[in-house]
């Protein structure tokens, strides 16, 4: 479904075709604490790389959320 309608063109479509759950399990969006708790989870893991792609439309908002990014990692004492 989400390809036929981006093949169609339908991009808007099949960005609102792809099911919420697969977004926040692949995505570190929501709540600060929420975001610590995922990427403590994730070290535990055995994660060593992240990529933080921002995706807000001036660089300045991008730039604060790479700011934020790097103070939860200092919050969840991943920063070393």
């Amino acid at each position: 479904e989400i390809q036929a309608k981006y093949m169609a063109k339908d991009y808007r479509g099949a960005a609102g075709s792809v099911p919420q759950a697969f977004i926040d399990q692949t995505s570190l969006i929501g709540p600060r604490e929420r975001v610590r708790d995922r990427l403590a989870a994730y070290a535990e893991a055995g994660v060593t790389t992240l990529t933080v792609s921002p995706t807000a439309p001036t660089l300045e908002e991008r730039t604060a959320a790479l700011v934020t990014m790097s103070e939860i990692l200092v919050d969840a004492g991943l920063d070393g």
